[in-house]
């Protein structure tokens, strides 16, 4: 039996994928998708990348656009 190929697609750009979130922290899935596909003409969707970075560790959370309310209750 000979090596076995990896199990998503999207590990064959492992290393330009978290290269490109550690440089662009507040980067989309949505952007990510859309630089596989011009850089490297790989296809994918956003829940693809969603799964890839979750099996690698990576969260994005999304700051508040607006401050947030002092006045409000906590």
């Amino acid at each position: 039996m000979g090596p076995r190929s990896p199990r998503s697609p999207l590990e064959v750009a492992r290393d330009e994928i978290l290269g490109l979130v550690e440089a662009r922290p507040d980067i989309t899935l949505a952007e990510i998708v859309d630089h596989l596909h011009e850089t490297i003409g790989l296809r994918t969707s956003t829940s693809s990348v969603d799964r890839f970075l979750a099996r690698n560790a990576i969260t994005f959370k999304k700051r508040q656009r607006t401050p947030a309310n002092r006045n409000a209750p906590m």
